[in-house]
């Protein structure tokens, strides 16, 4: 599948800072927002719109994209492929694997155990605990009137506040080896906290992009996150600890 220029659709040039190219996706997409009713709005031109954003919102891809236009021998039209959303792949358990095998030596299991539980589980507990409670109730408020720069601005907001959260879990996570006897649990908060990750990716295109089935995508991956949370005190729970 290709996509025109993905500059002309947004009206913007290729000099255009990454402030100018998200706003003007969000004045697009609110513009031909199929429930707006303007001339010209449709699903079609909102799907043109995503599809050029995908690729200039994104430094990385922009980058990729600016190159191929660059070569002598590209493609005149400036056509580019559509990139997929959230590819994960087999080896993030071994990566997890080698990230967490390590383990310091000269220190009690007792004691590693204890200091793991303090300084990485119950943080990413916590965290996970008044997660799904502030979700709802944020999406309740959105829903007064998605359309309305006040409601917006404040979910925007939370978001980014989760997303400072979710920095802080992860570091929580990476900040110790977790003991053996654990490492179940471990497991269990690495995919939870990624699928938290994908979640608040899926939510934030919704403020841009004002397309539904984004904010049903980020619900359901919070949902499964909090049961990876469940599984991951049920393990807990089963030690004994």
């Amino acid at each position: 599948m290709t996509q025109a220029c993905p500059y002309t659709v947004l009206g913007v040039t290729p000099t255009a800072t990454a402030a100018d190219i998200k706003r003007a996706y969000r004045q697009l997409v609110k513009r031909y927002h199929p429930d707006t009713q303007q001339p010209g709005s449709g699903h079609d031109q909102v799907a043109r719109i995503n599809a050029a954003y995908e690729v200039l919102g994104d430094v990385q891809r922009r980058r990729q994209y600016d190159t191929q236009q660059a070569q002598p021998f590209g493609d005149p039209f400036g056509n580019v492929s559509a990139p997929g959303y959230h590819q994960r792949n087999q080896t993030v358990h071994r990566q997890y694997s080698q990230k967490y095998s390590q383990r310091k030596n000269g220190r009690s299991a007792d004691v590693d155990l204890e200091r793991w539980i303090r300084l990485v589980y119950q943080p990413i507990d916590r965290f996970m605990g008044s997660l799904t409670d502030s979700l709802e109730r944020e999406l309740v408020e959105l829903s007064a009137d998605p359309f309305d720069d006040e409601l917006m601005e404040s979910f925007c907001n939370y978001l980014e506040g989760c997303g400072d959260r979710l920095s802080q879990a992860r570091h929580s996570l990476s900040s110790l080896p977790n003991p053996s006897i654990v490492a179940s649990v471990a497991a269990h908060l690495y995919y939870c906290l990624d699928r938290i990750g994908d979640g608040l990716d899926e939510l934030a295109y919704f403020p841009m992009s004002y397309d539904e089935t984004r904010l049903h995508a980020g619900h359901e991956m919070f949902r499964t996150a909090d049961g990876l949370h469940w599984e991951a005190q049920t393990a807990l729970e089963s030690l004994g600890l």
